[in-house]
């Protein structure tokens, strides 16, 4: 598609590019705006000579053509953060120092709501929480109220876009009902708002995930590594690899799940740790799925849910330790 001039910055382009097409179907694909006729202007500038102006960006059998990215705008407690529609990630700083990229005006859509809390006497490490599928109830509130109060800057984003489900089947029936990619998109734009509200914005941060929160905190560590250094997950898996992955796990599983099963986690236990990550999971005896969450009426189950947020915080303070 592109020929190199000179040829000694051939292979280091399709270098690029082959990173490029990995980290753009890492993401979640938009439809807003078509960069092609961006990155041939930046091509050109390097030293590329244009052969097709038609063809979308190829390589192998991968094909992309547009690619997000974040612009964070959270600053308070009830925060909200908005998606910004523009380059690849390996273009950010070049987007940094080059404002005039785009010939017009950049376009946001909301890309969703959160719950940030501070610690009172100054920044802290980060830690994002991802909730179940009951949505952002006062008890996941109550729980980054408590790593706040330990110096953790924490921040919940809404998975559920509002929505409080009183029963299974209405979580189940919301869960199906979801846009994955939204909330794909929704759990990296937390992650990057959330760094930016840290001591530290260039440090890794960690996450702890609940029930389907717990996937996605997985789904995180492996798709952006360079920005998580610990993930806790209560009673959810992933099956993807985790080879890039580069933090340390904890995971707490119930003695009795109908949700998630012993093979599911004997499973994702065996890949982290041949993937060579420090794994420590937990089975707690006698519990069921969301033992650990107060408001769940009879799952709840206080002396192993205090255990494990007793195991959770010393993890986070080894990994994540606040100055």
């Amino acid at each position: 598609m592109y020929e190199a001039h000179p040829a000694h910055i051939r292979s280091e382009l399709i270098d690029l590019l082959e990173t490029t097409i990995e980290r753009a179907a890492a993401l979640v694909t938009v439809a807003e705006v078509d960069y092609r006729e961006v990155m041939r202007t930046r091509w050109s500038e390097l030293g590329f000579v244009q052969i097709s102006r038609s063809d979308p960006v190829t390589v192998g059998h991968e094909t992309t053509d547009k690619v997000r990215s974040y612009e964070p705008t959270a600053t308070t407690h009830q925060c909200t953060f908005h998606e910004l529609v523009s380059l690849p990630l390996w273009w950010c700083h070049w987007h940094q120092t080059r404002t005039n990229w785009h010939d017009g005006p950049v376009m946001k859509t909301k890309a969703g709501s959160a719950y940030l809390i501070q610690p009172e006497a100054s920044k802290g490490p980060g830690v994002l929480l991802l909730h179940s599928w009951w949505g952002l109830t006062p008890f996941f509130k109550r729980s980054c109220d408590g790593l706040a109060d330990l110096g953790y800057t924490v921040l919940a984003p809404d998975l559920m876009a509002g929505e409080r489900p009183s029963t299974a089947d209405e979580a189940q029936a919301a869960l199906a009902a979801a846009d994955v990619n939204r909330t794909a998109a929704l759990v990296l734009s937390s992650a990057r708002t959330l760094r930016t509200a840290t001591a530290d914005p260039r440090a890794p941060i960690g996450v702890i995930g609940f029930s389907m929160g717990a996937s996605w905190a997985l789904w995180l560590s492996a798709r952006s590594p360079e920005e998580v250094a610990a993930t806790v997950a209560f009673y959810g898996t992933q099956s993807i690899d985790f080879g890039a992955a580069r933090g340390a796990y904890l995971g707490h599983f119930a003695e009795f799940d109908s949700l998630v099963s012993e093979d599911e986690v004997v499973e994702l236990e065996a890949h982290l740790l041949m993937s060579g990550r420090d794994t420590r999971f937990w089975r707690y005896p006698g519990t069921a799925h969301f033992f650990a969450e107060s408001d769940r009426g009879i799952a709840y189950h206080e002396t192993e849910a205090g255990l494990a947020w007793d195991r959770t915080v010393s993890f986070f303070q080894e990994f994540l330790p606040v100055p």
